[in-house]
């Protein structure tokens, strides 16, 4: 199995620079918001995305968002990380989910409930 996973690896498209760019600088502890936002708006499709999961009535905002630098602040890093990262693989990647009797929108839509669970859980947790 681990054969096969490694000999097909090599057919992954690659993500895109911003992404690669991310993850350097997400690695670092000290990482300010103001510099994940400026990585992110380079890429003005994940800017679109970011924007678009920051106004969705999931998270239930009550103003409207305008800004990356917005949206991660209210996500914080390590959510609008894995939400810019989910975008670019999506964006990348064609995937048949019907095996699973889903469509890509429901999927995406599960995907965001499960976010907005995590989300709701960390401002639970900062509330205490």
């Amino acid at each position: 199995m681990e054969h096969l996973i490694r000999a097909n690896i090599e057919l992954l498209p690659p993500l895109p620079q911003t992404i690669t760019d991310l993850q350097c600088v997400c690695r670092d502890e000290n990482t300010t918001i103001k510099q994940v936002s400026n990585i992110i708006e380079k890429d003005p499709f994940l800017t679109a995305d970011l924007i678009k999961y920051a106004n969705s009535p999931l998270y239930g905002y009550t103003r409207k968002i305008h800004s990356v630098f917005q949206a991660v602040s209210m996500f914080g890093i390590s959510t609008a990380k894995g939400l810019a990262i989910a975008s670019a693989v999506k964006s990348s990647l064609e995937i048949d989910l019907s095996p699973y009797r889903l469509t890509t929108k429901q999927f995406t839509e599960t995907a965001n409930l499960k976010v907005l669970f995590c989300f709701n859980g960390m401002m639970i947790k900062r509330s205490f």
